[in-house]
């Protein structure tokens, strides 16, 4: 006979199985209210992130930014001290310290508060100190001298050893200061407008004064808006020569005024820029008889690139400061970029740049001169290696001056 006792039992396993059931809901609920909460700290956790995230990329595009778009003038070169002079080889030499720039490669001017000389290559290092040729007058002893690749700083006379003098030009913003070279004979009705780059300054772009003046070509040396001493822009910022080509125009005009009847376009950098939106922009194109281009900016966004990569910049911060830098000054790089969009009127260009160049790539030139015969533009091409940015000349001045010559020989001069 079977036992009865599934009745008795049921009810009890019912009973435990509905205690159990209402734990496990609580428990259910509690876990759910856990997720719920850690779904909505993550949430926030990620807005943060995304928020610093944007923000870091931001913050650090505006920097980069401001590096190449606010005015510089006084940015302190590498610095070092004047232990003594010697001699090499028969030659005099100078004892500096060891320090950043001291030892760089080539002909530099060696500047120090109230003075400039000119030093050549280093001939001995020891211990803490660089040994270089002495190229002009001895600087004082004890004295803190800078290592600059411009070799003709402040006033450009103590060096050039001929006449140089300040004049203005005026412009659609105000006068603004040049250096002029004069010269005499039959070369002087062709003018070489000399335009430095980034934060430069007239003397700076008279490299290859001496050997234009040996041609009797004069010189005029500009400044254009937010230099020292010329009319600031209505921003206040720097343009990378989209509006500072209308002061390069300026100064096209009061060469012809002055009596020139052709000129040459010498610009450095984004001087160089400048120039080539002459070309593109001004009704007076047409009287630009050749141009020397100096380590030019030929697209910015591939210099943005090249420049952040060696600082390590990651990629986002580099395109965030190429679109701030659109917004900030209006800058239209497919306007600047002259791989793509060359200007309509193309002189005999002499195109120069160093192997080494740190701010913008060697590569744009070697596709520009490339490109040359394609696009109809005669490009003499002529690279120098090791040499950093604008410092073909540094380098090699007597490879420099000559190829310079031959080239304003064949272009500038009436036959």
């Amino acid at each position: 006979m079977r036992r009865q006792t599934a009745p008795t039992e049921q009810p009890v396993r019912a009973a435990s199985t509905g205690t159990g059931d209402a734990s496990a809901d609580e428990s259910g609920l509690a876990t759910t209210g856990r997720r719920r909460r850690w779904g909505r700290v993550a949430v926030v956790a990620a807005v943060v992130l995304v928020v610093l995230l944007v923000g870091g990329t931001f913050g650090a595009g505006w920097y980069v930014s401001s590096q190449q778009l606010e005015p510089n003038h006084f940015k302190k070169g590498p610095s070092g001290l004047v232990l003594g002079f010697g001699t090499a080889r028969g030659e005099p030499t100078v004892l500096l310290s060891a320090a950043e720039g001291t030892g760089k490669p080539g002909v530099h001017a060696l500047t120090w508060n109230g003075g400039a000389t000119m030093v050549g290559d280093v001939v001995s290092r020891s211990a803490g100190r660089v040994q270089r040729r002495l190229l002009g007058e001895p600087p004082p002893v004890d004295v803190q001298v800078s290592v600059k690749p411009k070799v003709y700083p402040s006033d450009p006379r103590s060096l050039l050893g001929f006449p140089a003098a300040q004049v203005s030009v005026p412009t659609e913003l105000g006068p603004a200061p040049a250096w002029f070279v004069p010269a005499t004979g039959p070369a002087a009705s062709t003018w070489v407008i000399a335009v430095h780059g980034q934060h430069g300054d007239p003397s700076t772009a008279m490299t290859g004064v001496p050997a234009m003046h040996r041609l009797g070509l004069p010189v005029l040396a500009i400044s254009y808006r937010n230099d020292i001493g010329a009319p600031a822009s209505p921003d206040g910022l720097l343009h990378l020569g989209q509006s500072e080509w209308r002061d390069v125009d300026a100064a096209i005009t009061h060469a012809r005024k002055m009596g020139a009847q052709r000129v040459v376009l010498d610009g450095a950098s984004m001087g160089a820029a400048a120039v080539l939106q002459t070309l593109k922009h001004s009704a007076q194109a047409d009287a630009v008889a050749s141009v020397v281009l100096d380590a030019p900016a030929l697209d910015y966004e591939a210099t943005g690139y090249h420049v952040g990569e060696q600082m390590g910049a990651p990629a986002p911060v580099i395109a965030a400061a190429s679109k701030i830098m659109e917004w900030r000054a209006g800058l239209d790089f497919d306007e600047l970029d002259t791989l793509d969009n060359p200007p309509a009127i193309r002189p005999p260009t002499l195109l120069v740049h160093g192997s080494a160049d740190e701010e913008h790539p060697v590569a744009g030139s070697r596709e520009l001169a490339d490109s040359g015969p394609r696009k109809r533009w005669p490009i003499q091409y002529e690279e120098f290696p090791g040499a950093g940015h604008t410092q073909s000349w540094n380098i090699d001045p007597e490879r420099y001056d000559r190829v310079l010559t031959d080239f304003l020989r064949r272009t500038a001069l009436r036959g």
